[in-house]
């Protein structure tokens, strides 16, 4: 079974693979299959997961990539996120290592874990606990690590200590290639203008704000 990690945790596992030399993120342009997951699912697909991912409940809901509305799980402890259907190859990225017996764990790649965030960010925005300029500099700082040397704590990421000397998962050009093939997804438009002020190949947090001091 093919489960899709999508939104927050799919940023968390990112950011914990690139930590961990255990786990490995493979590009393909192999589509995950249409997730099938029901509650008899859940335990295995929580259980596959780092011993450090956080627990799952009704308050907690795990987010989980669906293709369609209709194939969207209906489980207490599951958010659906539908992916927007025009995707650039690539748009997953696999991650080996997992202990998942028949299951392949996929999380987003560097074009939708920025859209989805521009979009996540879109609330505060809104609700006026933050401000269009400071969503906009985080927005460009997660894009700056997608392409940079570091990773940042998967568990606190603006605290915690960052993973040093990892490979890019992508540089600034293949990111702003694969956000003009994203379309009809929320937030995209601001993706794409973070993605055009990227810092390339960033070494750390400070010279990824470089370019805005």
């Amino acid at each position: 079974m093919d489960v899709v990690l999508a939104g927050t945790d799919s940023l968390w596992l990112l950011r914990k693979v690139r930590s961990e030399k255990d786990l490995e993120l493979v590009a393909t342009d192999e589509a995950p299959l249409a997730p099938t997951v029901r509650a008899s699912n859940l335990p295995a697909i929580v259980g596959a997961l780092p011993q450090d991912f956080r627990v799952i409940g009704p308050q907690t809901l795990l987010e989980l990539a669906s293709f369609s509305r209709e194939a969207r799980p209906c489980i207490g402890s599951v958010r659906a996120r539908t992916i927007p259907g025009n995707l650039p190859p690539g748009a997953f990225l696999r991650v080996n290592g997992l202990s998942g017996k028949d299951l392949r764990i996929f999380v987003e790649g560097t074009a939708l874990t920025l859209t989805h965030m521009a979009a996540r960010l879109a609330q505060p925005i809104k609700e006026k606990t933050l401000t269009e300029q400071a969503a906009f500099f985080r927005l460009m700082s997660l894009a700056s690590e997608l392409c940079g040397t570091y990773g940042r704590d998967p568990t606190n990421p603006a605290r915690g200590d960052c993973a040093w000397g990892v490979d890019p998962l992508c540089t600034a050009l293949e990111l702003k290639q694969s956000l003009v093939e994203v379309s009809g997804a929320r937030g995209v438009h601001q993706a794409r203008r973070a993605a055009g002020l990227v810092t390339p190949g960033s070494a750390s947090p400070p010279r990824a704000c470089l370019p805005w001091l």
